[in-house]
């Protein structure tokens, strides 16, 4: 005969009654017949006891089945550039150990001793004596009953082969009987594989014009092996949102829901899903919403991102994997240009240094940074495109529709290329003979600066208008030229001065030689 307890602890008589049968019969082994028997009855008392390991989250009818999910800690919650599995503690900040308690057998008046063991891939977890670790403790370990109900913490220190690969079981021994309960664990890695993002500026390759992710959010922009680093834009002081693929690991049969995945950059969480749901080695997930402005300013930034996943609804977090860096470019509004090449991002944001808020402060910067980047050589045009970074020099008309492109790849100003020269009237071009040559319209007074000589004499010069403002990038300069010499009035044609617009109708030589 058997008899199971049925978990409720205390003291329990057990009693056993036997029955003979009515009439004489042939017990088995004997010749003769035997008469009745009178009824007879046993009595044991039993003392049972109930032994209880309890983990933060789980159910005692989950313990085995489901079990517990921990977090591989290798993150760096106290920042001292160590992963934290790796410390003996404390670690300050550290907030990815699960409680356990060890409670008190029942009846508590039973005295003996409870044993604490791993089961399994007992290298997957660490228990340690506090919430910040400190002091390991080593398994298995022995605590009196007297001293319990106790308090512990498990760290994930191993990613786990398959789920609930690893336990931790508490156990009593009375006379050769074993008494346990048993918490099965799965260390699990969720680290990010893809990133792109939806709702941004669409760029272009050049000089491919091949679109970056098109249509918006189909394709990522990083990817941890094969990684295409395709840049992506942004207007200042918005919020971006992301769509990211995430690897599993070990590769989960059940479904874990209600896990929160966010990005940080730096010390500041930036984007965060919740109520998301993990399966199998793999999962696709859409609409990370950004909670803060990644940046305020105009600026070209390359910043790694840190993921967090949350297996508790969001009240601890642990650092799981990184992405990037990551090429963005930070525009003031939503660019006017008709096609946002990534070449003019990458230099009008660049020429921002460690980032510009003030649009004209922004222009201005492009003005200067083309000027350093391509020489004036005012002597024929070299390029209206792009590719004008790749000659590195090129004419006033190249260096102002050039700026005219970057201008409009960081606002929505509609920039301008303007010609100044000089005329009697905004239809004609008047020149005049300058050491033989009848070509000039007019003279400035300025220094030498790359290939142009000091005060040039020039036919014409090109520069923007942009927000209001003129920018001259052949010079690094803004403000209209100030032209110091034009044609004297020859007649048949009155005086030459400045003319400013899209350009002239008609030029003529006045027959006026300048004495210089």
């Amino acid at each position: 005969m058997t008899w199971q307890a049925l978990g409720t602890s205390g003291v329990v008589t057990i009693t056993c009654t036997a029955d003979d049968p009515p009439g004489p019969h042939v017990p088995t082994g004997d010749t003769g017949t035997r008469n009745d028997e009178p009824p007879g009855s046993a009595h044991v008392t039993v003392t049972v006891c109930v032994v209880d390991l309890d983990v933060d989250g789980v159910a005692d009818e989950d313990e085995i089945t489901k079990g517990k999910y921990l977090l591989f800690n290798n993150d760096d919650d106290n920042t001292n550039s160590t992963a934290d599995r790796l410390e003996t503690g404390p670690v300050t900040d550290e907030d990815d150990l699960a409680k356990l308690t060890l409670q008190q057998v029942q009846p508590s008046s039973w005295n003996g001793n409870v044993t604490l063991s791993a089961t399994g891939s007992t290298t997957k977890i660490k228990v340690w004596s506090t919430a910040t670790k400190g002091t390991q403790v080593g398994l298995p370990a022995t605590y009196s009953n007297s001293d319990l109900p106790k308090e512990l913490w498990a760290e994930g220190y191993g990613t786990s082969g398959a789920p609930r690969d690893v336990g931790l079981k508490l156990s009593i021994t009375v006379d050769s009987t074993t008494c346990e309960d048993e918490v099965k664990f799965t260390v699990v890695v969720v680290a990010i594989k893809e990133l792109g993002f939806t709702s941004d500026h669409m760029i272009s390759e050049w000089p491919s014009g091949t679109k970056i992710d098109d249509p918006d959010g189909s394709a990522p922009v990083w990817k941890k092996d094969n990684n295409p680093n395709k840049p992506v834009s942004h207007t200042k002081n918005t919020n971006v949102t992301m769509f990211g693929k995430f690897a599993i690991s070990p590769t989960l049969s059940d479904t874990l829901t209600g896990v929160g995945i966010r990005a940080k950059k730096n010390t500041v969480v930036f984007a965060r899903k919740d109520n998301v749901s993990l399966t199998g080695d793999l999962v696709d997930v859409t609409g990370i919403a950004g909670t803060t402005p990644l940046e305020t300013t105009v600026k070209a930034a390359t910043p790694p991102f840190t993921w967090q996943i949350s297996l508790d609804g969001g009240t601890s977090w642990a650092s799981s994997s990184l992405s990037g860096p990551h090429t963005m470019y930070w525009v003031y509004d939503t660019p006017h240009a008709a096609t946002l090449y990534d070449l003019a991002l990458s230099k009008a944001c660049g020429y921002q240094g460690g980032g510009t808020a003030d649009l004209a402060t922004v222009l201005s910067n492009i003005c200067t940074g083309m000027d350093g980047n391509i020489s004036y050589w005012p002597y024929g045009c070299t390029s209206h495109t792009l590719d004008l970074f790749s000659r590195g020099y090129g004419q006033c008309c190249c260096h102002a529709t050039v700026f005219e492109l970057l201008a409009e790849s960081v606002c929505s100003t509609d920039a301008v290329a303007t010609y100044i020269w000089g005329g009697h009237s905004s239809s004609y071009l008047c020149k005049y003979t300058y050491s033989g040559w009848t070509g000039p319209s007019f003279r400035v007074l300025k220094p030498a600066h790359d290939d142009a000589e000091a005060n040039p004499h020039f036919k014409y010069h090109v520069e923007t208008l942009a927000n209001g403002t003129y920018y001259d990038p052949s010079y690094g300069s803004t403000g209209l030229i100030e032209l110091n010499e034009t044609a004297l009035a020859h007649d048949p044609y009155p005086a030459a001065s400045r003319q400013t617009g899209a350009g002239w109708t008609y030029e003529h030589a006045t027959g006026w030689t300048c004495p210089h």
